[in-house]
Formats: C-alpha cells, sequence, structure tokens
C-alpha cells in the first residue's frame, strides 16, 4: 500500500474500532467484526494478526509493535497509555480525528507543491527541445544564408552542439550526483544541513517552516490529552 492509502485504512480501522469499544463490544469481538468489514486485504491480514496476538493475551499496544510501518511509535505509546488508563475508546478516538487531520494537511501539501513541480518539469522539457530539435535548424538555416551569428547566438549553439554529442555522460554524472546526494543526506549531519537549507529556501522554507510546527503542536496535544508524560510526549514527537 502507498502510504496516503495506508494512512487512510489505518485512520478508518482506528474510528471503527472506537466506535465498537465504545458501545461495550470487548476488544477481541471488536477486532473480529472489523476483520470481516475491512475489504482491503492486507489491512484484512494484519488485523487477523493482531486479533490472533490479543486473544493469546498478548497486550494490544505490544501487539502493534509487530507492524511498524502501520503503527508508529506515536500510535502504539498512545494505545498504551490508553489501556492503562482504562480509556482506550477515547484515545482510539482522538487517534482517529488526529490520522484524519495529517491525511488532510499531507494532501494540502501535495496539491500545493504538484503546479511548482509540473512548471518546472515542462520549463526543463521545452528547453531540451530548444537546444537539440530547434537550435540547429535555426543555426543551419543561418549558415546557409552566410548570416553572421552573434554572441549569443554562439554560445547558445555551442551549449546545444554539448547537449546532443555528450548527452549521455549528462546522464551517468546526474545519476552519480543523485547517489552521491541520497547518501550524504541519509546521514545525521547531511540530513541537518539539507533540512536548514530547505527552511531557508524562499517561499518554500516558509510552507515547511508552519508545516512542522502545524504536526509538532497537534501530535503533542494528542499525546498529551491521551496521559503521557511531557518528557515522553517530546520524545515520541521527535
Amino acid at each position: 500500500l502507498g502510504k496516503g492509502k495506508r494512512t487512510g485504512h489505518i485512520a478508518q480501522f482506528t474510528r471503527q474500532l472506537s466506535t465498537l469499544l465504545s458501545a461495550g463490544i470487548p476488544l477481541t469481538q471488536s477486532l473480529s467484526a472489523l476483520v470481516e468489514q475491512t475489504e482491503e486485504k492486507e489491512m484484512q491480514t494484519v488485523i487477523r494478526d493482531i486479533r490472533e496476538k490479543v486473544s493469546s493475551g498478548t497486550d494490544f499496544g505490544d501487539v502493534l509493535a509487530d507492524h511498524p510501518s502501520y503503527f508508529s511509535p506515536l500510535f502504539r505509546s498512545m494505545i498504551k497509555a490508553g489501556e492503562a488508563s482504562g480509556e482506550l475508546a477515547e484515545v482510539l478516538e482522538r487517534l482517529g480525528d488526529f490520522l484524519q487531520k495529517q491525511a488532510k494537511l499531507r494532501g494540502k501539501i501535495i496539491a500545493a507543491m504538484t503546479y511548482p513541480v509540473i512548471l518546472l518539469s515542462l520549463s526543463f522539457l521545452v528547453v531540451i527541445f530548444l537546444m537539440v530539435a530547434v537550435i540547429p535548424d535555426i543555426v543551419q538555416l543561418m549558415d546557409e544564408q552566410n548570416i553572421p551569428k552573434p554572441l549569443p547566438t554562439q554560445i547558445i549553439t555551442a551549449i546545444s552542439d554539448v547537449i546532443m554529442g555528450y548527452w549521455y555522460v549528462f546522464v551517468i554524472v546526474g545519476i552519480g550526483l543523485f547517489a552521491v546526494f541520497k547518501a550524504w543526506s541519509s546521514t545525521d549531519a547531511g540530513a541537518y544541513k539539507w533540512d536548514r537549507m530547505k527552511l531557508k529556501t524562499p517561499l518554500i522554507g516558509n510552507v515547511l517552516t508552519k508545516v512542522s510546527v502545524s504536526r509538532f503542536s497537534t501530535t503533542f496535544a494528542v499525546l498529551l490529552r491521551s496521559g503521557l508524560p511531557a518528557l515522553e510526549s517530546l520524545r515520541i514527537v521527535k
């Protein structure tokens, strides 16, 4: 499952489980009902595994750790807090609201970034097309008519010749630079510097800052309302 779809399935599972528990149905029976109601096969397998382990006596919060790609440390910590306080249904309801808000925020970010990315991609493709297909024909026509080429035209012609003659070099160098960047940004120091650069980028940095503050505030508030201590909540949010 993609991350967006997976978040949607988890949010639906959380809300349905909260409703069933609030109605007084025991956890094992609630999970059994969700196995029957869930249409997505992968999510159904996950819920079935959770039900079997809970039925055998394992705590609900501990079972979720067996599926880290579905249930984050934040999710698991809140479930454990809900079990300890006897307010599992209420915690699940808060989690459902939280996941729904996160999904909406993610959708807004994607929608906001899609248009600029499309424009930049189209602009890049247009420039490449002009360099490879249009400029050579114009230069050939000027040569046939003995028209002197101004300096800007000579520069563009030289760039076009380099691109057409050594395009494979650009591809190899681009792949190499991307691999180096990925390796660098995977380190703690590289990731920190890359994030600082993103936050300082005009327009984009302002959006990223607001998104980060929004996520921190929402997550921290949900954890505190679920009964977790402030220090533990900060550790999870980090």
